[in-house]
């Protein structure tokens, strides 16, 4: 997997006019970006915790607690939520058993970190703009 994140942003630049324009090309939109959009939710979850936890020092004593507790179990639900739904698109179109599903389960509390440090790795080595959707 890291060999093929690290080298994805290539791709994405020599082909960018297909990336651009992929409605054009009869491409589905949610097939294009280089990490899944189901795993952008792990990502917004991430940046959710850091922000509830400077929230103590960015807003008044009382509040400022109370809105850590509020963002960090926000940022569990979304957690969660974007692991279910990351599960149920693995498992959804397989006949699977359950000696087989709990590696999965483990390996994807930290895939979606692994992949996007790898193509951002990928895209500063190459020098490529990293292509969002």
């Amino acid at each position: 997997m890291t060999g093929l994140a690290f080298r994805i942003p290539l791709l994405f630049a020599k082909h960018r006019d297909v990336i651009r324009n992929c409605r054009k090309y009869g491409i589905p939109w949610h097939t294009m970006p280089a990490c899944p959009v189901y795993f952008y939710g792990y990502y917004a979850t991430v940046l959710l915790a850091v922000v509830s936890m400077a929230d103590p020092f960015l807003l008044p004593w009382p509040l400022g607690m109370e809105m850590k507790w509020i963002g960090l179990s926000l940022a569990l639900l979304g957690f969660l939520f974007s692991y279910a739904v990351t599960m149920y698109a693995r498992l959804r179109r397989r006949a699977w058993v359950w000696n087989e599903v709990w590696p999965l389960l483990l390996a994807y509390l930290e895939i979606p970190y692994v992949r996007v440090f790898w193509l951002m790795r990928g895209a500063v080595h190459f020098r490529v703009r990293y292509p969002f959707p």
